[in-house]
């Protein structure tokens, strides 16, 4: 016979959720604490992950919803002795960075780095996507410093959150800069087939086929 311990039961909630049947993974998480099972953190980063990824966010009622949920699993695990990690914190972010919210955005990563957990590339990027995405890319640009500085290596996906709000300011200049600087830190990663789609699009669309060219 199967004895369920916190792996077996892990297992099943992430199942219940993939499935979108969140009652019956919130079902299996009470039965898992009833039996006097402790879930561990990769328990709660998967109830928070059920809770948090695929939720609506529009309009704000909802959004505040979801962060009142996810909320309570980050107090329920202080409570057992179990301190969220840089995952937990990430989908967090993710959140926020979905629904548009800056100052929220880099409030949690403030605290997150006062209780000494250091940020991986997908906090950063999420924070950085907001940021682009509400009009904040000089916030961005000096987030993207403190990444590099801090040994984070930024992914190709971070440097299109830019490539994507230079595009909407049509600043070619700006795109180049950031570009050329990509090219130079080649150890870091390479540009996507996504990037110069971003590149190549806002380039012919404000005439600039000298720059297009110099990237293709």
């Amino acid at each position: 016979r199967l004895e369920l311990n916190a792996k077996i039961y892990t297992i099943l909630i992430y199942g219940w959720f993939k499935v979108k049947k969140i009652e019956m993974a919130e079902k299996f998480f009470k039965e898992m604490v009833q039996k006097g099972i402790e879930p561990n953190v990769v328990t709660y980063n998967v109830m928070l992950n059920g809770i948090c990824r695929k939720a609506s966010l529009h309009p704000d009622e909802r959004f505040e919803k979801v962060i009142r949920n996810a909320e309570k699993v980050f107090v329920e695990m202080r409570d057992r002795g179990v301190e969220p990690d840089v995952t937990s914190y990430s989908i967090l972010l993710h959140v926020y960075s979905r629904a548009h919210k800056p100052v929220l955005s880099l409030e949690k990563l403030k605290m997150m780095k006062d209780r000494g957990i250091c940020p991986n590339v997908a906090t950063y990027t999420s924070v950085v996507k907001c940021l682009c995405s509400c009009g904040r890319i000089e916030d961005a640009e000096v987030l993207l410093d403190e990444m590099v500085s801090n040994g984070v290596n930024p992914a190709t996906a971070t440097y299109n959150c830019f490539f994507k709000e230079y595009r909407g300011r049509k600043d070619t200049e700006g795109a180049m800069r950031l570009y050329r600087k990509m090219k130079e830190d080649g150890s870091f990663c390479s540009p996507s087939i996504h990037t110069y789609n971003i590149l190549l699009g806002m380039f012919t669309k404000v005439n600039k086929m000298g720059l297009a060219m110099e990237i293709w």
